[in-house]
């Protein structure tokens, strides 16, 4: 069995989750504008898998088993293609900030998925009360005004943010409760490739690969992939699958805490976002369930 690794590497996986993941809301936002977004993701992460596969290589990782390919193929279409893939589909049309206002609500689907699944265990009052506080805050973020009149929301971008949600929860429950490589690195690329693999099978169905002009994809674009293949992909990916394997689902959910708050803030500065009363308040009650959510779901 493996010998937990060192506190201070668990305290810098944290840290790269909260802070660079709350920044690659605006890097997202700023690639697909010029970039097809499943094809942006697809190569994202394929040039990632490439940099931690030779990585992993060096360190004479074992080769993986056959349950441990299958599980990372079913996470890596989870968490990439259904989660991150429809983040970047969804940011052509709505903004960064609110993008992730939206993400926040993870832990709700978390704890259902979790007791619901693998855990089978009936969920605490509490937890139900933070899950309904959550929605609260959703109607409150999106505007009720806005949910009577839909013909002002972008109900596709929107509809595609929670989808990403409910991926994004199950693959990280799924990843918990079946074989994964033991090695980090190894684990970590086989997701990506698997993800990787299937967000650009998805970009060629969808006719956006054929669509690709490499020569109108703007030099902005270009660094905020690049960004998102080191900063989001090899580190900050790599430390979430790396916490998911020696932190508790609870703790590790914090990083809905932070996100949107670097997210929002950059958004209305660099690319000159509003921040309305009714993002801060919807925010404001997310956080609060979520809260609730990981102080009472154990």
């Amino acid at each position: 069995m493996s010998l937990p690794p060192p506190r201070s590497k668990i305290l810098l996986a944290f840290l790269a989750i909260y802070l660079i993941w709350g920044s690659t809301y605006l890097a997202i936002k700023v690639a697909v504008s010029t970039f097809p977004p499943f094809f942006m993701a697809g190569t994202r992460f394929l040039a990632a898998f490439s940099v931690l596969g030779l990585w992993a290589w060096a360190e004479g990782a074992e080769l993986p088993t056959w349950p441990q390919i299958r599980s990372t193929l079913v996470v890596g279409a989870l968490l990439l293609l259904g989660g991150n893939g429809a983040v970047s589909w969804a940011e052509q049309k709505v903004d960064s900030g609110f993008a992730a206002l939206i993400i926040t609500t993870t832990p709700l689907f978390m704890v259902v998925m979790d007791r619901l699944g693998p855990a089978k265990k009936p969920i605490r009052w509490p937890v139900i009360s933070g899950i309904l506080i959550g929605f609260i805050g959703i109607v409150v973020l999106i505007g009720p005004g806005n949910l009577s009149h839909p013909e002002t929301l972008n109900l596709a971008g929107i509809l595609a943010m929670v989808m990403a949600t409910a991926f994004w929860a199950g693959g990280s429950i799924y990843s918990r409760h079946n074989p994964m490589p033991v090695n980090q690195n190894l684990n970590s690329a086989l997701q990506m490739l698997f993800g990787g693999l299937f967000l650009l099978l998805f970009s060629v169905l969808t006719g956006e690969a054929g669509r690709v002009e490499f020569g109108e994809i703007s030099a902005e674009s270009w660094l905020a992939w690049g960004y998102l293949v080191i900063f989001g992909s090899v580190i900050g990916y790599s430390s979430f699958v790396f916490l998911l394997k020696w932190s508790t689902p609870a703790k590790v959910s914090t990083y809905a805490y932070v996100n949107p708050v670097v997210a929002v803030f950059l958004g209305a500065v660099l690319l000159g976002e509003p921040v309305t009363p009714g993002m801060i308040t919807g925010g404001a009650i997310i956080l609060a369930s979520v809260l609730i959510i990981t102080r009472f779901r154990t």
